[in-house]
């Protein structure tokens, strides 16, 4: 991790929205909360304008989805959450992609993809889930490569339909 920050904080004289937002999945995936949270608030400051409008937009986006992602995470215990199927969205690469969660008894049973239209998604729509499953959480759970926006879209849904749940 601390490699990759090194590599990231070079690449950001360039290219500060990707080396940032890089950065921060670095660090969430590490388990550095407020770290990828302070990666992520600065994608918000890198201005989306010229050539670059698009793409930085698509990564502030990212960056939004990625902080609400870890703040509801942060603040939850799953424990809490009534037995049930919730439902979650979150902005993906081609567009919104949906989840269904299960829970019972204190504990995430399942989660399931049910709509995305993610072309090159490889192995997240599975491995993402099983991976949450198995952490019950989102703590350690590795983007699938080549499919990064995708795991984080399917980390950032469940984030969303298990806050729907806790009363």
């Amino acid at each position: 991790t601390r490699r990759a920050l090194q590599l990231a904080e070079s690449a950001a004289r360039t290219y500060p929205d990707m080396a940032y937002i890089h950065a921060g999945d670095a660090c969430r995936v590490a388990g550095m909360s407020r770290e990828a949270i302070a990666y992520y608030e600065k994608v918000l400051t890198v201005p989306a304008t010229g050539k670059t409008k698009e793409r930085v937009e698509r990564y502030h986006q990212r960056a939004r989805a990625n902080i609400d992602g870890i703040r509801i995470f942060d603040m939850l215990d799953v424990r809490r959450v009534p037995d049930g199927t919730y439902q979650g969205v979150s902005p993906s690469y081609a567009g919104d992609l949906r989840v269904r969660v299960v829970i019972q008894g204190g504990r995430i049973v399942s989660v399931e993809v049910t709509d995305h239209k993610d072309k090159q998604f490889y192995s997240a729509l599975t491995d993402t889930p099983r991976q949450i499953v198995e952490k019950q959480g989102i703590k350690g759970v590795d983007a699938v490569t080549g499919a990064t926006i995708t795991s984080e879209a399917i980390i950032n849904a469940v984030a969303r339909a298990l806050a729907s749940g806790v009363r």
